[in-house]
């Protein structure tokens, strides 16, 4: 989704253009099915959704801000 969202930004911002980075690939895996889907969104072919959703919870961001405070 963040690759939509930056093409969609770039099209309304700069005339589309967007820079994409690699960083990191501790997991080769993870990181070519980023790779592709980044691909498959930029020229606006579906995109394989695996994302899976509880990594968005909240709590662990709710323990950080505890032990940090």
């Amino acid at each position: 989704w963040l690759s939509n969202s930056v093409k969609d930004l770039a099209a309304d911002l700069c005339g589309g253009r967007a820079v994409f980075m690699l960083e990191g690939g501790y997991d080769l895996k993870a990181l070519g099915e980023s790779v592709a889907n980044s691909f498959l969104a930029l020229t606006g072919k579906p995109v394989q959704d695996n994302f899976d959703p509880m990594l968005l919870r909240q709590e662990p961001s709710d323990k950080v801000r505890q032990i940090i405070s």
